[in-house]
């Protein structure tokens, strides 16, 4: 009965055990409560199939390099390849290379059992050596078969290799279809059709703004309005350095007054003097031409004040910009919009490009209220990619919000949200790998 309780106890260890290493501990010190024994020797086979010393009783850590570690590791390692089966079985000297032989007497005084460990029926990749000076009755290999069965089961149960493989055979069918179903399944799920969507960097920008361009080449004097500010139509906007354009007009007058002078004194010889009346025709036209010259540099004052010709608000980035700067004929100083009429400007890289139809939904999420995006329908998108304001090679595409209520401020940017076709699942996943290793392999 003592036995039978010890066997019990040490059943009921090995099934707390977390790791090997207490199996190991186990077997070569918790033995002899069952089996008288000298020393036991557990060895454990390594990655490379080689049996390896990894406990000896008594031994808290057994070093390699020792000679009876040593020896024992190359008795292992014979015994390993010429067992056939994996029951208990006595050693006899005689039976092992003349090597390992004829240390046997240098090492271990009396008999010694080698017993792999099952679990299952079967060997696994470790075992013990029991060696004690008494010889091994039947009952006794009974016994080490016994505790070989119980450290081998516990020794297997702790392997996450074979572990998975123990399932219960009433939910084995289960396991056995879980993996062609869910490859049936993911495959199923390839077809779900889902919507095309393509994400470009947009603003608010106006529509059928008036761009306000300098009338004449100068220099800008003065910004009289600030950056979007409303005007209202006949508003002074900017104006240009008018002193060269006075100086002009007042040299120009002087000569408007020398050449009537002229002219009327041509006149008044021309009743006592007949043969001057043929300069008085050529003098007066000198007076149109010179009178053309000042009309001419007085609309150049005039225009060096550039008005507003329809009310709206002024869109340029800073008048500190534009002070003293230099412009020719026809460039663009600012732009005058409607704040109620706006669309939006959105950036489609060409690596995102999808098919665009016109009016396809469009979400746009404004960085000032991403929480609250704004539904918008492209109204056209351009053939042809040009380079973005962020140096990116893209399509330009135009929006109008749905909401005509919807009024965000004219340069807010944020981010668009462009819906197309629907297409499978698998080419919504698929479409840029696709692509790029079209244009890497050439087909």
């Amino acid at each position: 009965m003592l036995r039978l309780a010890s066997l019990l106890q040490i059943e009921a260890d090995l099934r707390s055990a977390v790791d090997r290493s207490e199996i190991q501990f186990i077997a070569a010190n918790e033995t002899h409560r069952i089996l008288p024994y000298e020393q036991i020797v557990v060895w454990q086979r390594t990655r490379d199939g080689k049996p390896r010393i990894a406990a000896i009783s008594g031994v808290p850590d057994p070093d390699q390099k020792s000679p009876f570690v040593v020896w024992l590791t190359r008795l292992a390692q014979a015994l390993h390849r010429e067992s056939g089966d994996s029951a208990p079985r006595p050693l006899d000297p005689a039976d092992l290379p003349d090597a390992i032989a004829g240390d046997w007497a240098s090492w271990i005084s009396g008999h010694a059992v080698w017993c792999p460990f099952r679990a299952r029926g079967e060997a696994v990749d470790a075992g013990m050596i029991v060696i004690r000076p008494d010889p091994f009755a039947e009952a006794d290999l009974s016994v080490i078969q016994r505790l070989a069965d119980a450290y081998g089961f516990a020794w297997w149960a702790l392997d996450p290799r074979t572990a998975k493989r123990a399932v219960a055979p009433a939910s084995g069918w289960f396991w056995r279809l879980l993996k062609p179903s869910l490859l049936v399944l993911f495959a199923a799920a390839m077809f779900i059709p889902i919507r095309q969507s393509a994400l470009a960097p947009a603003e608010v920008t106006p529509r059928d703004p008036v761009v306000v361009t300098s009338p004449i080449s100068g220099v800008i004097e003065s910004m009289h309005v600030a950056p979007n500010q409303p005007v209202a139509e006949g508003t002074l906007l900017f104006s240009l350095d008018r002193t060269a354009l006075r100086n002009q007009a007042t040299l120009t007058e002087k000569a408007v007054a020398v050449a009537q002078a002229d002219y009327q004194r041509a006149r008044q010889k021309a009743f006592s003097d007949p043969r001057s009346k043929g300069e008085v025709a050529l003098l007066a036209a000198e007076v149109e031409q010179k009178q053309a010259e000042l009309a001419y540099h007085r609309e150049l004052l005039r225009r060096a004040e550039v008005r507003a010709d329809r009310p709206g608000i002024a869109i340029y980035a800073d008048a500190r910009d534009w002070v003293g700067k230099p412009v020719t004929v026809g460039e663009k100083v600012m732009a005058l919009a409607d704040p109620g009429a706006i669309e939006l400007t959105l950036w489609v890289p060409v690596s995102d490009a999808i098919s665009i139809i016109e009016g396809a939904e469009i979400l746009l999420f404004l960085d000032t209220d991403p929480l609250n995006p704004l539904q918008a329908t492209l109204v056209r998108a351009a053939y042809e990619a040009e380079e973005g304001p962020d140096g990116v090679l893209a399509y330009r595409v135009r929006a109008r919000l749905v909401d005509p209520a919807a009024r965000p401020r004219i340069g807010l940017k944020g981010t668009g949200k462009i819906h197309g076709e629907e297409v499978s699942l698998f080419f919504f996943l698929m479409r840029r790998p696709i692509a790029s290793l079209r244009r890497t392999i050439g087909f």
